[in-house]
């Protein structure tokens, strides 16, 4: 019930297929995304014509999604579950404060290997959270705007929904 659409046995191609996934459909023109010889940042490739560092993380309410994966876990093994699996209902301010959080530690992160191989240092952020689907997060975002320094663009990307992946590039200042 809370975010598990994004998850793939092999961290690698996870991350590398969803970042290449989320940023198509963001209208990135996207070409050679592959895993470079060193973490970080998770994928490097050309964007727009530009070679281009890609961070990816996953948005979500770590104790709904925890709760979720136990009860879950639960049910696989043939037991009744504890608990309830659990979502949590975000609200705008809420989801403003956690992106900021996310895109203030990458954006340090960044700040450790920035160099003049990379033109872009791109933060794909995926989420899969129960309560926000397009028409919630497009209202959330209405009007927001991000703080970063080093990061060059954001995006959002939510899971699969008829006719694609339902994104949203985040102003920087």
């Amino acid at each position: 019930m809370t975010d598990s659409f994004w998850d793939f046995h092999n961290k690698t191609e996870m991350e590398c297929g969803a970042a290449e996934i989320i940023l198509k459909a963001a209208e990135f023109d996207v070409s050679r995304l592959r895993r470079p010889k060193k973490d970080p940042p998770d994928c490097e490739g050309m964007l727009d014509g530009l070679w281009s560092a890609v961070e990816l993380t996953r948005h979500t309410h770590q104790e709904a999604r925890a709760q979720t994966q136990k009860a879950r876990k639960e049910r696989r093994a043939g037991r009744k579950p504890k608990t309830f699996e659990a979502y949590y209902e975000w609200d705008r301010e809420d989801l403003l404060r956690k992106i900021q959080q996310i895109i203030d530690r990458k954006d340090q992160a960044v700040s450790r290997y920035k160099n003049d191989y990379y033109k872009r240092y791109v933060l794909v952020i995926h989420t899969d959270e129960f309560r926000l689907d397009r028409a919630n997060v497009s209202a959330f975002l209405k009007g927001a705007s991000f703080r970063a320094s080093q990061l060059t663009d954001v995006v959002l990307g939510l899971s699969y929904v008829p006719g694609g992946y339902p994104t949203f590039r985040l102003p920087l200042t």
